[in-house]
């Protein structure tokens, strides 16, 4: 790691609990983790990879990228705390159905979705201009979904908007709500902070990649802990169903990341981080290297990212980690966004 970073490199291992409730909004201390017959409390550790995984996915800038490298001891469950972290994040961040002001707000080329609450049809379409009729402000949404209704264009006014519940993201259907249910129970009894609108919508939190054997391997038989219920990994991860269009998780290998759009990627491992040139879109990444792992090639790599970094912005500090247990060596930086 290079010392000339803008960097966060604490090395002191004290509580985390009282940090991860005031920052992430979740009670992560209520939290017991059970293998087999053992319980305990959650880690210092898990609780980082938690704290890291909320981090990435809590920043979101349309011009800006949060770059975060993590080299530890052995990486092994990093990827899945830090999943489970940003997915608690966007469900806590989740906005449901758009205001007018922020309708409005959208820039041309947004595509949108909606059901009309005269016959509850849903539809999908695209923003494309803004017009002047009468004196009334429009917005023009061309209609793609359903394929009857393609090349049909809507006009929308602060009249008729509330006839439409539009939102950013599409609707799962009910089997696949159903699944994320789990999800936002087990969110909901460590906050309040997640809306019934997050279960619905069809929006992804977090893209990790990595070896799908190895995660399902290391994830069986952990259970998750609170308030008297009990809950596998995988009902919360949803790991079952990760290139599913619905899943608010996606777990991808390196050959497929190309396939998945996200807020953030979590990158477990070296061959994992060698596919981050062929993400879709600019997303927040998190890295997950073991010590051994962290070479030459690698560094240079990090200096290549690193080249346009800046000073990260206080919206962005407000939510990082301050301190990490021994043996965790971090880096952060915010480049522009291609």
């Amino acid at each position: 790691m290079t010392d000339d970073a803008t960097a966060i490199q604490e090395r002191r291992s004290l509580s985390r609990e009282a940090e991860s409730e005031k920052r992430v909004g979740f009670s992560w201390n209520e939290l017991k983790i059970r293998f087999g017959e053992h319980v305990c409390g959650v880690p210092e550790w898990a609780l980082s990879y938690l704290m890291l995984g909320a981090w990435g996915r809590s920043f979101q800038h349309s011009k800006k990228r949060l770059i975060v490298f993590v080299v530890l001891p052995t990486r092994r469950l990093a990827g899945v705390f830090a999943s489970l972290g940003s997915l608690a994040a966007g469900a806590a961040s989740f906005q449901p159905q758009i205001t007018w002001p922020r309708f409005r707000a959208l820039p041309p080329n947004t595509v949108v979705h909606w059901k009309d609450a005269r016959d509850k049809k849903r539809f999908s379409g695209v923003v494309t201009s803004f017009s002047q009729e009468f004196g009334t402000e429009f917005i023009d949404v061309d209609i793609t979904k359903p394929a009857t209704k393609a090349g049909v264009t809507l006009k929308v006014s602060r009249g008729n908007f509330e006839g439409y519940s539009f939102s950013l993201a599409p609707r799962p259907s009910n089997l696949q709500a159903d699944e994320l249910v789990t999800v936002a129970e087990f969110l909901r009894s460590l906050t309040s902070h997640v809306d019934d609108g997050w279960v619905q919508a069809d929006s992804n939190e977090c893209l990790l990649v990595t070896n799908s054997s190895a995660l399902n391997a290391d994830i069986a038989g952990l259970s998750l802990e609170v308030k008297g219920a009990s809950y596998t990994l995988g009902e919360i991860l949803l790991v079952t169903g990760a290139m599913s269009n619905f899943s608010k998780l996606s777990v991808a290998s390196p050959i497929r990341v190309d396939e998945i759009e996200s807020p953030v990627v979590i990158l477990d491992g070296p061959r994992a981080f060698a596919a981050h040139s062929n993400l879709r879109g600019s997303p927040n990444l998190v890295i997950f290297l073991d010590r051994s792992e962290y070479n030459e090639s690698i560094q240079n790599d990090v200096l290549s990212l690193k080249y346009s970094s800046e000073k990260i912005p206080e919206s962005c500090a407000l939510n990082a980690p301050k301190s990490f247990p021994l043996g965790f060596d971090v880096t952060a930086f915010v480049t522009q966004a291609d």
